[in-house]
């Protein structure tokens, strides 16, 4: 049987099934891609112009806002004198330091300190200044002590200016006070102005420990407890950093002398702001840093873990040696500022010594009640605690040690 004369003719097929009407849906559909790429390809070059002009504009007027930030950083801060802005703390005193420094043409530290290579600075031995002296080996007053002592109770104490007792006579200082309540007990102060918890237990472990001392305190000022993370305050520092495996590490050992250190930037080995440099974006990192301060401390921050890692090592060593350690929390003013809540530090410090089994005694517990002008001198004295101040936490301090409870 022949099929083919049982299908229609070609010319009787639909439209859409018809050969040569798909070949022109083909054909049409290519023409259609060619003219949408060769319409991307090739845009109006008027539009193509207009944009590129319109990126120009954008990013010159980005330009020449940095720029005219830049000028006017530069020029407040030459106005202002206070060296290039810069994010880290430690970095921008040190250029102030050298600014000073190559400014004078010479090379010092403060009068009354001395350059360590392991410590950054202490007291220089033999200072007779007024109301301010030190023995042969530094300490704060005039008394001379061996190495051995006899059946006294030696007592330690390590710290910041605080401890040190800035602004106040030999006599008036909280341990030299501590010494005249307790006559039995021998008190030595190597307390050293502008420390931090770390050099504190790197003056312990460096010097200190050769006395012998029964009872080591730690004087913790509240306000100062994140200079542990600085490499640089009145002059270059020792600092401690923690790895991987929350392991204190000391960094910047042996600290380089003053006269070193003055000569890398006279020659310009170092510059001040680092050649190149953009105050404005210096500016920025700042206001980052400033905004960070206001943040509220935590358990899990690093600068805290830092200092709890340094608090349990000041613990050990302090043990090792068979004395026994005291961690002993200094506040701030009631309104020392918004900066940081140095309530939530204290409780923190004292959360810590808890933990570790370290004998913590809080001065804002037991002086609660004390005014803060009575406790303190005025901002324009150097805002320290005052002569009555400092008495008062003797008194405090000898009532915890006598009752041992610490």
């Amino acid at each position: 049987m022949d099929l083919s004369t049982n299908m229609p003719p070609e010319s009787n097929l639909p439209p859409s099934r018809s050969p040569e009407a798909g070949e022109l849906l083909l054909r049409d559909a290519r023409l259609a891609r060619s003219s949408e790429r060769r319409f991307r390809v090739n845009p109006d070059p008027d539009a193509r112009r207009v944009r590129w002009a319109r990126c120009a504009l954008l990013v010159g007027s980005m330009f020449g806002a940095i720029l005219i930030a830049e000028l006017g950083a530069r020029a407040i801060n030459f106005a202002v004198g206070d060296g290039p802005p810069y994010g880290d703390r430690s970095v921008r005193r040190e250029w102030q330091w050298a600014r000073a420094h190559l400014d004078a043409g010479t090379a010092s530290l403060d009068g009354y300190a001395r350059h360590h290579p392991k410590l950054g600075w202490a007291l220089r031995p033999g200072l007779h200044l007024q109301a301010l002296n030190t023995n042969s080996m530094g300490m704060r007053g005039l008394h001379e002590f061996p190495l051995m002592h006899a059946d006294q109770l030696r007592v330690l104490f390590v710290g910041d200016s605080y401890t040190f007792g800035w602004g106040v006579a030999d006599d008036e200082a909280f341990p030299a006070v501590l010494a005249e309540l307790a006559p039995e007990w021998e008190i030595m102060n190597l307390g050293v102005p502008g420390y931090g918890a770390d050099q504190a237990l790197l003056m312990y472990e460096e010097l200190g420990r050769h006395y012998h001392p029964d009872v080591v305190v730690l004087g913790f000022f509240v306000r100062g407890f994140d200079r542990v993370l600085g490499r640089f305050r009145s002059y270059a520092k020792p600092w401690f950093t923690l790895d991987r495996r929350n392991v204190l590490r000391l960094h910047g050992v042996p600290v380089p002398a003053p006269e070193q250190l003055y000569q890398t930037y006279r020659s310009g080995r170092r510059r001040v702001g680092d050649g190149i440099y953009s105050y404005f974006f210096g500016e920025l990192s700042e206001v980052r840093e400033k905004l960070h301060s206001f943040m509220p401390v935590n358990r899990d921050d690093r600068e805290w873990k830092l200092m709890s890692a340094i608090l349990r090592r000041f613990r050990d060593r302090v043990s090792e040696e068979g004395a026994s350690p005291l961690l002993l929390i200094i506040p701030t003013r009631k309104n020392a500022g918004a900066e940081r809540n140095y309530e939530r530090i204290a409780d923190l410090a004292k959360q810590e010594a808890e933990a570790m089994g370290m004998p913590c005694l809080s001065l804002a517990d037991g002086l609660a009640d004390v005014p803060d002008e009575v406790l303190f001198r005025s901002d324009k004295e150097g805002g320290h605690m005052s002569p009555a101040g400092n008495r008062l936490a003797a008194e405090h301090l000898r009532r915890r040690l006598r009752e041992g409870r610490m």
